[in-house]
Order: structure tokens, then C-alpha cells, then sequence
């Protein structure tokens, strides 16, 4: 067998290495943890389409009719919840962050030509606040609200464009 010397041996150790390094930075890339994206909608996935009527009740979760606070005289007094509206389209969510007060609802109205999908963060399993998550697409056209009854600040994005982002500040 001959010995390898000079620029042959050079060759054969550089080439060794550089395989080494393709192969381990392959399996790395390969066992990476991958983003979740959600799979397109399908004809069995249900879809939320525009209301033909007003809402009766109320359309997300837990809302009294009312909340109670203290009047100025030191008595209770009702105190009517606000209805606000985030549109959703290609641009993400106008407005993108809102304060409001608990028992407030925020109305989701989808003004794109394409499905979107509101939820709490952290995508794509809306585990910091899971009742805040419209479970299904938003056609064009159609709506979704809610109604924030924790104190806090809620990231919010968009499950099909979960780099679409914002959030609701609730007093």
C-alpha cells in the first residue's frame, strides 16, 4: 500500500471533513424542531359565515349583560359594554393593538378577499387564552366576536398568517 504525501493527503482530509460537516449539519436540519403550519381548509372543516341576523346573546365568552361599578354618589350603577371592530385583511389587523375595558367585545370582520382566523397566542395552539380563538375560518365577508372578560394584555395573531400580529389590552 502506498502512503499518501504532499497535496494528496491535504485533499483527502479536506474532503473527509467536509463530508463530516454536510452529514452532521443534514441531521441536525433534519431533527430541527419544525414551525407548525396549519393545513389548508377542507370541505368537512367548518366555517363561520356572516350572520343574517343580529346575534342573540352573547357570541364569545362569558359576558354579563353588564358590569357593575361604583357611580360618583358612591352606589352601584351599570356601566354598558362597548362593542369595538378589528378588520382583518392583507395588511393584518386594523387597528393592530386596542385597550379596552373588561366585558368589552371586539367584533373580527374579515374585509379581504381570503379566509382569516383570529386566536390568542401562542400559535398554533392559542394556549394564553384559549376561549379567544374563533376555531374555524372567518370567510370573506363574515365576522367574529368576542368578548373579554380577563384582565390583561393578549397577543393575538392570525392562525392562517401567524405572522400577522396584535393585541387587545383589557382594563
Amino acid at each position: 500500500m502506498t502512503e499518501l504525501k504532499g497535496s494528496k493527503f491535504f485533499i483527502l482530509i479536506a474532503a473527509g471533513l467536509v463530508f463530516i460537516g454536510v452529514a452532521g449539519w443534514k441531521y441536525m436540519d433534519f431533527n430541527a424542531e419544525k414551525e407548525y403550519i396549519a393545513p389548508p381548509p377542507t370541505k368537512n372543516m367548518p366555517i363561520i359565515t356572516p350572520p343574517t341576523s343580529p346575534p342573540t346573546g352573547n357570541t364569545g365568552g362569558v359576558a354579563e349583560d353588564s358590569i357593575t361599578e361604583e357611580s360618583a354618589t358612591g352606589g352601584p350603577s351599570k356601566v354598558q359594554p362597548n362593542t369595538y371592530t378589528i378588520s382583518m385583511n392583507s395588511s393584518g389587523f386594523s387597528p393592530a393593538n386596542l385597550t379596552i375595558k373588561a366585558g368589552d367585545t371586539v367584533r373580527f370582520v374579515n374585509n379581504d378577499t381570503t379566509n382569516h382566523w383570529p386566536a390568542s397566542d401562542v400559535h398554533p395552539v392559542h394556549a394564553i387564552y384559549p376561549e379567544f380563538d374563533a376555531r374555524a375560518d372567518i370567510i370573506p365577508g363574515g365576522e367574529w366576536s368576542f368578548t373579554f372578560e380577563k384582565v390583561g394584555e393578549w397577543g393575538m395573531h392570525d392562525h392562517r398568517s401567524p405572522v400577522t400580529t396584535g393585541k387587545i389590552i383589557v382594563e
